[in-house]
């Protein structure tokens, strides 16, 4: 299945045009990850290298660049603890929901979270902590439906309450299934990465699809999200909502956490 960016603006898939320099942008941070995750292969299978051995100027100069281009994009990569953080706000306290966490711009009637952040630095982030992404969901008829693939991600959401303590929760608690009357069942979310598609039409001018529709994790099926719904409920745009009882007033400033499932 071929997934195409639709040029008009009122499907929330905005080519906008601040966005022209995101196909440069990828290249280079696939580029810039690639050359850290080899750095790092080649530093575990060297046999003069023991575990407290410090990295090669270029495994230190490659990750050096890349946080500093990560921080850029909103995204902070944080190597030694394995994991990525992100700021953000709640922008929905109740509703009906179909993507948990979104960049500015993006689908903002229908996301809890909104993540100030350019997605690709997402994808780039996970995979210098070495996760590797999957294929988006391929929906149709039922015989053409192929769920999403990807390693397994950890998703949590924090935020200051009002005694000033860190309140620390997966994003399932977050989020309502009304067919069952309870939170979403405990899961890892799915790596499935995007995809990249030319808007131009120019192959060289390839760009992540996720930096222009701006869905970062999704509840509901959706393949240009960066980060998918494993189960096969994520079909049903009628079933997740904000969790109104643990969700924090809208506007709150959160910290979303990823980290391997």
């Amino acid at each position: 299945m071929r997934y195409f960016f639709c040029r008009d603006l009122r499907c929330g898939m905005s080519c906008h045009p601040r966005r022209k320099s995101h196909g440069v942008r990828w290249i280079a941070l696939l580029g810039l990850t690639s050359a850290l995750v080899s750095c790092a292969v080649r530093n575990t299978a060297s046999p003069q290298h023991s575990s407290q051995s410090m990295p090669t100027p270029t495994a230190s100069s490659a990750e050096a660049e890349l946080r500093a281009l990560l921080r850029g994009m909103g995204v902070q990569l944080i190597a030694e603890e394995k994991r990525l953080e992100i700021s953000g706000w709640v922008n929905m306290q109740k509703g009906l929901i179909e993507v948990f966490a979104c960049a500015p711009e993006g689908k903002t009637h229908e996301s809890l979270l909104v993540l100030d952040c350019i997605p690709s630095g997402i994808h780039a982030g996970l995979l210098a902590l070495g996760l590797g992404h999957g294929t988006p969901v391929e929906t149709g008829t039922e015989a053409d439906y192929k769920p999403p693939t990807g390693d397994p991600v950890l998703v949590e959401v924090v935020w200051k309450t009002q005694q000033g303590d860190d309140r620390r929760v997966r994003a399932e608690d977050m989020i309502w299934n009304q067919g069952k009357k309870a939170p979403m069942a405990h899961i890892s979310w799915l790596f499935t990465g995007s995809f990249s598609q030319s808007v131009t039409g120019n192959p060289e001018d390839a760009s992540y699809a996720a930096d222009f529709v701006k869905s970062i994790i999704t509840t509901h099926h959706d393949p240009s999200s960066v980060l998918e719904n494993p189960l096969p409920d994520g079909r049903d745009d009628t079933l997740y909502y904000a969790r109104e009882d643990l969700t924090p007033p809208v506007g709150t400033p959160v910290r979303l956490i990823l980290t391997r499932g």
